[in-house]
């Protein structure tokens, strides 16, 4: 009865010894896991770091660029209809400032118009005089 007593208190002990292997072999790769995701996250953390730091050098650049003197801004273009509307008015012996505020353009696009024109007209009537 003491040898089954023996074997059992063996059994056991094995299964114990079992037991107590495998919580360690957990363990020890619960242990590596947890490491490799605190690198990871400090990897990610340093990524994202480089790049807010190259977002915010791009967003003083672009306020740098905005704010620099004589930087190009297109001007909007002149639609044939606008032209047409000027001219029509100019015709009619409206002065630049009424054209200007009818039709959305500047002063001097309206001056420049009616300069245009006239030129125009002079060179019509001039070029009548030499074929006539």
């Amino acid at each position: 009865m003491a040898l089954i007593y023996l074997i059992a208190l063996s059994a056991v002990a094995a299964v114990l010894l079992f037991l107590i292997a495998l919580i360690g072999i957990s363990a020890s790769r619960r242990d590596r896991d947890l490491k490799r995701s605190v690198i990871e996250e400090m990897r990610l953390r340093g990524t994202v770091a480089v790049l807010e730091a190259q977002v915010a050098e791009l967003k003083e650049a672009d306020v740098e660029r905005k704010r620099a003197p004589g930087a190009f801004v297109p001007a909007p273009v002149m639609t044939a209809d606008q032209r047409a509307r000027s001219l029509e008015m100019l015709r009619g012996g409206a002065d630049t400032a009424a054209v200007s505020a009818a039709t959305g353009l500047s002063q001097a696009e309206v001056d420049l118009l009616q300069k245009v024109q006239r030129l125009r007209e002079s060179q019509s009537t001039a070029g009548q005089v030499k074929g006539g």
